[in-house]
Order: structure tokens, then C-alpha cells, then sequence
């Protein structure tokens, strides 16, 4: 645990996390176009430089490849945040409608690595729960958001 760690009043970055990754890999085009140009809005810099790298086409088809969206190395590390390395996962929530979120896997990186993570089972765990969660929101006719 990294108990000075805490969420409030942080934007996570849709380029680097691994849930801003794994839904932006699932949305439509134009719905991709619109999310990305409102992030770039408000975004850090090291977020506009990681978006005019052109890197980011290449991560989302890799993101759609593999099924789930992986943290990118480094992100948010010191001078950001002093607490321990995080790594993550995210897999897409998606119906018919489209995506609806991402569920996601944090650890601290010091006790594991992505593969460890990866290979104990726990990501299709994860895949499993996402499909469980979008059978509920298709059963309730619960539509994506736009």
C-alpha cells in the first residue's frame, strides 16, 4: 500500500494509464478524435509531448491486439509522486453500444512485474469480471455513454 498516495485532483493521462490506453483503443474514430482533442485541452506537458511523438496510433493497435491496456514505464513517477513504482493493467467493459469504462489491476512494482501479474491468472480474472459486468449493463439495456 502507499498510503501518501492519493487521487484527488488528478487527471490521469489517456495516453499513459493503462485505462485511458484501453478505452480509447475501443472507441469509435470520431469518439477518439473528441476525447483526445478535450485531454489535449487541459493535458500536462509531458502529455502534449507524448502525444506529438506519434506514438500513440501504434499503442492503441497494439492496446486492440492484446486485448488490455498496459501503464506506460514511468508514468507518473517522482518529481510527480515519491511513493513506490505502480504498474497496471486495464481491460475494456464493452456491449453492443460500445465502451462503457475499463476495469483495472494496480501493483506496486517493487513486489511485481507486469508478467508476474499477467501470468498468476489474475488478468483473465479481470477479462472475466469486465465480461460479467457488460452481460449486466446489456441485460439492463444500459446504453454507452457518448
Amino acid at each position: 500500500m502507499a498510503p501518501g498516495r492519493t487521487g484527488l485532483g488528478l487527471q490521469p493521462s489517456l495516453f499513459q494509464s493503462a485505462h485511458g490506453r484501453v478505452i480509447l483503443a475501443h472507441m469509435s474514430e470520431e469518439m477518439r478524435e473528441k476525447h483526445i482533442q478535450a485531454f489535449l485541452n487541459c493535458a500536462r506537458k509531458e502529455d502534449i509531448s507524448w502525444y506529438n511523438s506519434g506514438r500513440l496510433d501504434a499503442e492503441l493497435e497494439i492496446t486492440r491486439k492484446r486485448g488490455y491496456g498496459i501503464r506506460e514505464e514511468l508514468y507518473w513517477e517522482p518529481p510527480f509522486d515519491e511513493t513506490p513504482p505502480i504498474g497496471a493493467i486495464a481491460v475494456p467493459i464493452i456491449t453492443a453500444d460500445g465502451i462503457h469504462g475499463s476495469l483495472s489491476l494496480l501493483w506496486l512494482e517493487e513486489h511485481l512485474s507486469a508478467d508476474t501479474v499477467i501470468r498468476s491468472g489474475l488478468l483473465e480474472r479481470l477479462k472475466t469480471s469486465a465480461r460479467d459486468i457488460s452481460t449486466k449493463l446489456s441485460e439492463g439495456s444500459i446504453p454507452a455513454p457518448d
